[in-house]
């Protein structure tokens, strides 16, 4: 019969250092409603330590705050356009190891680069778009863009809830957002003329 297991249930040699632990063999209720198909079991995330869970967590974050002090940077030296399209294909590029990876480490190495690559994904890409209007339209593309990013956080958890609690279609998702404007960009948007004006072009 089905029973509820624990974490210490389930793992063994919790004194030796993560690399080393193993799982008991435990099987899952595949007709169990609330079972999740997520990272947790997908990179055996159940035996590490609450500070290597944290840090996991957050690798999104410490990647977010690592680019913004390099990409804007690089936005202002070598163009809007070139660092837009260079973020989203580095971005497919880490979704897909996020949908294919089974190691930890290299999960968090993608996590920690699509964090850093957000900041040319969002930031670098705000001013990029701003650039193509007039001044009296910058206001109405902030407020779009607002109220957009938070409808689309908002749809995650709904995801969840009503539509599947498997995190692979959000990972296809998010691909195929990347894909778009990546097949679009290179060929369809030019540089902004405002950067050109800046550096003398």
């Amino acid at each position: 019969s089905w029973r509820q297991c624990e974490r210490l249930d389930i793992c063994e040699d919790l004194d030796l250092p993560e690399s080393q632990r193993r799982i008991y063999g435990f099987t899952e209720d595949p007709n169990d409603p609330e079972l999740l198909d997520n990272w947790v079991n997908k990179l055996n995330l159940m035996c590490l330590s609450n500070t290597s869970m944290g840090l996991f967590g957050t690798s999104f974050f410490i990647g977010m705050f690592i680019g913004l002090f390099i990409i804007p940077r690089l936005g202002d030296r070598f163009g809007r356009k070139i660092i837009f399209i260079t973020s989203l294909a580095g971005t497919l590029v880490a979704l897909n190891v996020l949908y294919f990876s089974r190691s930890m480490i290299l999960s968090f190495s993608a996590m920690l680069w699509c964090g850093v690559l957000w900041v040319g994904k969002n930031i670098v890409s705000l001013s990029y778009a701003e650039e193509f209007l007039q001044p009296q339209y910058s206001n109405d593309l902030m407020t779009s863009l607002f109220i957009v990013g938070n409808i689309i956080t908002l749809a995650v958890p709904c995801f969840y809830l009503w539509v599947t609690i498997s995190w692979k279609l959000q990972v296809i998702i998010a691909i195929v957002m990347t894909v778009f404007p990546l097949l679009i960009g290179p060929w369809y948007i030019p540089e902004s003329a405002k950067y050109h004006y800046e550096c003398n072009q």
